[in-house]
């Protein structure tokens, strides 16, 4: 008798459904008339090699490579009839758009300048979901798929109910996860896991909200990191992005822009939702633009104090979180404030820079300065202003803000505290406690050390 693979759960360590065996006539072991058998190939994978079997699309039995029945077994392993078809084993899921992932990969200023100008059309890239899907094999139809961040599942981080045989996720927070597919019936597939990418796009439905993403992620030049689903950045949002706010838990949304009087500013002052604090980062009436070197301007001082000592007052209390903040775009006025805040976690000025020019896939071109080129190659200006773009000062200010507050650390986190905290006269208590809140460590303490 043919040797089963199967009495030897304990030695199948994966599995791998492949091509398809065609179409064949003939009655399967327990009798039903099969007109057309359709046959998949299935190959498992054994400490003594691999052995390779055919299995009935419409029953749980097996045919060796001749189409010779076999005994009836299970397709998979005691209390493994739902399938999953393709392992990904830590592979990584990539929910950012390739013209994206791109750019990301720039090694130096050179090829940034390049890459921003040849694609300075792509303005509408998008952010895909990561998809699990599985194969029924006698199992129920009704199905959970379980997502831990440890392999034993010791805590549920997600799970999702669903009827069909596939599911989309969409906005997890990056990390290694887990995951496996259960029943009602107890069935349950192997245990499998994906990485993904450390850049957190948010990805809306039904035409809503764009140029949205975490400003958690990054590392910062001690080591430390900021926590995700704590702070989002996006362009105007409407009502159609309650689903998606409520689905990351957004308790807080911060306008940055002028109220009334301009045509920029046309949009709805009532906030997208009533359960979601509303609060317009500007005095009544303040005629303001808090975008790079005009943060700097004395003429507005008394508007910046009072601006950001209202946003760091709204961050100093965890009870706030998560945030989102935004202006019409999300470039300009909200690429600024992030500057300000990652800068201030310890985010290292190329990494700021690669934030603030991400803009440019999602919304419309944002660069550090104008870039020239002969057509084979490319560079920045030394201006620190984008030519094409209205007020788009990003290096200017940085250079600006460097020269005025910086001091001999050269650290960019310092020279945003002094700013802050001798300029806009915001309480250093705020501060640090905003820290706290968004950092995973302690290092930021340094910059307080006198």
């Amino acid at each position: 008798m043919k040797k089963n693979p199967f009495l030897i759960v304990s030695s199948v360590v994966s599995l791998l459904l492949v091509g398809c065996g065609g179409e064949t006539k003939g009655k399967c072991i327990d009798g039903g008339d099969h007109a057309y058998v359709h046959h998949e190939a299935v190959t498992y994978e054994e400490k003594n090699g691999t052995a390779e079997y055919y299995s009935c699309s419409k029953c749980e039995h097996l045919f060796d490579v001749s189409y010779k029945e076999v005994d009836k077994v299970p397709v998979a392993p005691p209390n493994r009839k739902i399938i999953l078809p393709y392992k990904m084993e830590g592979e990584r899921q990539e929910t950012i758009d390739n013209t994206v992932i791109g750019y990301l990969s720039c090694r130096n200023e050179e090829e940034a300048a390049g890459y921003l100008y040849t694609n300075r059309g792509r303005t509408e890239c998008s952010t895909k979901s990561v998809m699990i899907s599985w194969r029924n094999s006698g199992s129920s139809g009704s199905y959970k798929v379980q997502l831990s961040k440890d392999s034993s599942f010791s805590k549920i981080d997600l799970e999702r109910a669903t009827t069909s045989t596939s599911i989309s996720l969409s906005n997890l927070e990056p990390s290694t996860y887990y995951y496996k597919v259960v029943d009602t019936k107890g069935n349950e597939s192997l245990v499998d896991y994906f990485t993904m990418n450390p850049l957190r796009t948010i990805k809306s439905t039904n035409g809503g909200v764009v140029n949205m993403r975490d400003l958690g992620g990054w590392e910062t030049t001690t080591g430390d990191k900021i926590r995700y689903g704590k702070l989002y950045r996006s362009a105007l949002p409407s009502t159609a992005d309650v689903p998606l706010f409520n689905e990351l838990g957004i308790k807080t949304e911060i306008d940055l822009r002028i109220k009334g009087g301009s045509a920029d500013q046309i949009g709805d002052f009532n906030g997208i939702s009533p359960n979601i604090n509303y609060v317009i980062a500007l005095g009544e009436g303040e005629r303001y633009w808090p975008q790079y070197d005009m943060i700097l301007e004395d003429q507005y001082k008394s508007y910046s104090k009072g601006y950001f000592d209202k946003i760091f007052t709204l961050m100093s209390d965890e009870a706030n979180y998560p945030i989102n903040f935004h202006c019409k775009s999300g470039a300009d006025r909200t690429g600024t404030l992030a500057y300000l805040i990652n800068g201030l976690c310890g985010v290292s000025y190329e990494n700021l820079t690669k934030d603030f020019e991400l803009t440019s896939f999602y919304k419309s071109p944002r660069w550090r300065s104008d870039i020239q080129g002969d057509g084979a190659t490319y560079w920045f200006t030394d201006t620190g202003m984008m030519a094409t773009g209205d007020n788009v000062h990003w290096g200017k200010f940085h250079k600006e803000i460097m020269e005025k507050y910086g001091d001999s650390s050269k650290l960019v986190s310092k020279a945003i505290l002094n700013y802050l905290t001798s300029y806009c006269e915001v309480d250093e208590m705020k501060i640090k406690k905003s820290l706290s809140i968004l950092l995973e460590g302690e290092a930021y303490l340094d910059l307080f050390a006198k």
